[in-house]
């Protein structure tokens, strides 16, 4: 790997890549294409991982941005008993392409399915990264094939806050959200203040919302999406996750841009979702 600002290197047992530029540092994970590092430069680390994640490629990693794909949360229908939350998060991954410049470093990942798998799931994916002050994450699926296919999917970022107590997400006031914990529908009242385990799916195509902690502001924007999904384990699901340290709950909040309902990709179709990462 011959780079300017890119190094190969190694978390636990798994390859990644390294970043260091003038701007910022980040780190990729190879196993599940995972941005697991973030920080601009005068910054800190803006992604949350676990103290305790698994590193051997024997589970998805619990932190950074997994991608969830070819569908969000349980396996259902004629996928039911499979993979949580899709198959990309936990395979290897290849790079396909990198640019650099003194002023940002995109780079262009592909997983490693399997033929059987990839004419099982008949669509293409592509994680493209761009990196400067923000971090820009855009996730390119591709139907090569003679029929359509239906696709869910999360860009699944976990967010470092300082304390999850003294944390908001504004920019969802009103929005009809699923709580995925009492399984019942219900309206977004005011901002959203996190103070028990949160677990919602918010139906809207809102481009930008902002996370507020003492740590920073972030604005995090998206495109492509039908959802916003918010999700905090809280102490009791924390202590459930062996890859959880016990109190990470109260320095993580995650928001994610999805798709988790009714999106199908047509023959010849490419669909695009992204999510930006940028400190206000």
């Amino acid at each position: 790997m011959n780079y300017k600002h890119i190094t190969a290197s190694t978390i636990g047992e798994l390859e990644s890549i390294r970043l260091n530029h003038p701007k910022f540092t980040a780190e990729v994970c190879l196993f599940g294409g995972q941005l697991l590092s973030f920080a601009p430069k005068a910054h800190g680390e803006v992604l949350w991982l676990s103290n305790t994640a698994i590193l051997d490629g024997s589970k998805p990693i619990r932190g950074g941005v997994p991608i969830c794909w070819p569908w969000f949360g349980p396996a259902l229908g004629v996928n039911a008993g499979k993979a949580q939350h899709g198959y990309a998060r936990a395979v290897d991954w290849r790079v396909e392409s990198v640019i650099e410049s003194p002023e940002k470093v995109e780079v262009v990942l592909a997983p490693n399915f399997s033929e059987q798998l990839s004419k099982e799931i008949g669509l293409t994916l592509k994680a493209r990264f761009l990196f400067s002050e923000s971090v820009e994450i855009q996730l390119v699926s591709e139907n090569n094939g003679s029929a359509s296919r239906p696709l869910s999917q999360a860009i699944h970022s976990y967010f470092n806050v300082a304390d999850i107590d003294n944390t908001q997400l504004t920019g969802l006031e009103g929005t009809d959200y699923f709580d995925q914990l009492t399984r019942e529908n219900k309206k977004q009242q005011g901002e959203i203040s996190i103070e028990q385990a949160c677990d919602r799916i918010y139906y809207t195509k809102t481009a930008e919302v902002e996370l507020i902690s003492a740590l920073r502001s972030l604005k995090i924007e998206g495109c492509g999406h039908e959802s916003i999904v918010v999700w905090n384990p809280w102490q009791q699901g924390a202590k459930n996750m062996a890859d959880f340290d016990d109190t990470g709950f109260k320095q993580m909040l995650c928001v994610e841009m999805a798709n988790t309902r009714d999106l199908v990709i047509a023959p010849g179709e490419t669909h695009l979702l992204s999510q930006k990462i940028s400190i206000q």
